[in-house]
């Protein structure tokens, strides 16, 4: 039997560590998983049970809060890779209650959550965030205090068939976005609660972008607006309306999922707002804002898709997990500060020579037709081609692609 300290090794890699007591693991422990990952915390009969603390293999915190029998039960935080975090109580895994989702600037979306979607919820900015905090925080200290002792976290023995982690097998690899898992219901598409807005899950569905597609998104209004660009061709743009800070998300790009051979086979004046969706389970799927969506008197809930092309741009696209709209992309700024009324542009980066023809004739009146035509470039991480007897498609015959700078895990369709 294993008996004191030591590491369990399983075959895909993984590994335990911790102290071992009559072949259990006991006590204060950390799976680190294939890649890195690591689940660190109290081990009770071989599962982590009490507070934990998950973090990526490069120290960036993904929940911290309180298992029980293997499974996250109880209060906690899930944070996300784009700077958000929603803090609530996990039930079986999945967030239910009464919770708060913080905006990567600290505002919040304040409400309930129903199967790990948002259900009704209101916008608090930074300083009612911050004053609301600290009113639960001296809630919390007198509560305590009156009481002796910290108040216990719930229990959950009923759980052990839904145990998602087990000594012999290692933890299942439950997804790190459990906040993303979807209700079989959805709630009503209420605009307003007296004065203040409600902001609801509100995922695409078919062809229809949203269902209150003129609620404007709260974190986003203060920071941009969509005008006419002085873009030379094109129509609208993307502006600040304040001065942006490096690195510093300000818009979200939202709209119908399609597959992506449906956008290859489209001309291309259908794939102007057609961005490249990658990631586990996800590849293959494009983000589409639908010509019927493209003014902002018929869809100003998101703004991303406004942002015009630049090959010297001031922002990059970004993945975003949304509350309202789920797995998405965001748009933020690179290195320096974006002035107050100043265009907010992007680098389309299509690929191996393709893209619209306005793109080819731009691309080559800077001299930068030998760089379209490699397969990695300057500007871009990685560029994946389709196979060689599609890279000769016409203009009209598919939609391009287009690689994020510094994000190799995204390609964008879009003119």
């Amino acid at each position: 039997k294993k008996h004191g300290r030591g590491t369990l090794h399983f075959p895909d890699g993984s590994r335990l560590e911790c102290t071992w007591a009559d072949d259990e693991c006991e006590g204060e422990g950390q799976y680190i998983s294939a890649d890195g990952d690591i689940t660190q915390g109290h081990f009770t009969d071989g599962v982590p049970t009490g507070p934990v603390r998950e973090t990526t293999a490069e120290g960036a915190l993904i929940f911290d809060g309180h298992y029980e029998e293997g499974i996250r039960h109880g209060p906690g935080t899930l944070y996300f890779g784009d700077g958000g975090s929603i803090t609530g109580t996990f039930v079986e895994g999945v967030l239910d209650g009464d919770a708060a989702y913080t905006y990567p600037d600290g505002s919040q979306l304040v409400g309930e959550w129903r199967n790990g979607d948002m259900w009704k919820a209101h916008y608090l900015d930074q300083a009612a965030a911050a004053a609301a905090k600290a009113a639960q925080d001296a809630a919390a200290m007198a509560a305590s205090e009156a009481k002796g002792r910290k108040a216990a976290a719930p229990s959950a023995r009923h759980l052990r068939s839904r145990t998602v982690f087990s000594q012999a097998s290692g933890p299942a690899r439950a997804t790190r976005r459990a906040a993303a898992r979807r209700s079989s219901s959805s709630p009503p598409p209420q605009e307003k609660d007296g004065e203040e807005a409600v902001f609801t899950y509100d995922p695409p569905v078919g062809k229809i972008i949203a269902r209150r597609p003129l609620l404007p998104d709260p974190y986003e209004t203060p920071r941009v607006y969509a005008a006419p660009s002085p873009i030379p061709g094109a129509n609208e743009g993307l502006f600040a309306r304040r001065d942006i800070q490096p690195h510093e998300v300000v818009a979200f790009y939202n709209g119908v999922k399609i597959p992506e051979m449906q956008a290859n086979r489209r001309p291309w004046r259908f794939n102007g707002n057609c961005i490249w969706l990658y990631g586990e389970g996800d590849e293959g799927v494009m983000i589409d804002v639908p010509l019927e969506y493209v003014p902002t008197s018929a869809y100003c809930a998101t703004l991303a898709h406004k942002a015009n092309h630049s090959f010297t741009p001031n922002a990059e696209y970004c993945r975003f997990m949304h509350p309202r709209f789920g797995d998405i992309k965001g748009i933020r700024a690179l290195d320096k500060v974006i002035p107050a009324g100043t265009e907010i542009t992007v680098l389309y980066g299509y690929s191996r020579g393709e893209g619209p023809q306005w793109y080819r004739a731009l691309a080559k009146s800077l001299g930068l037709t030998e760089l379209l035509k490699s397969k990695r470039r300057r500007w871009a991480m990685e560029v994946v081609a389709r196979p060689d007897e599609e890279q000769q498609a016409s203009e009209d015959e598919g939609a391009g692609e287009k690689a994020d700078e510094g994000d190799d895990s995204a390609r964008i369709a879009k003119n």
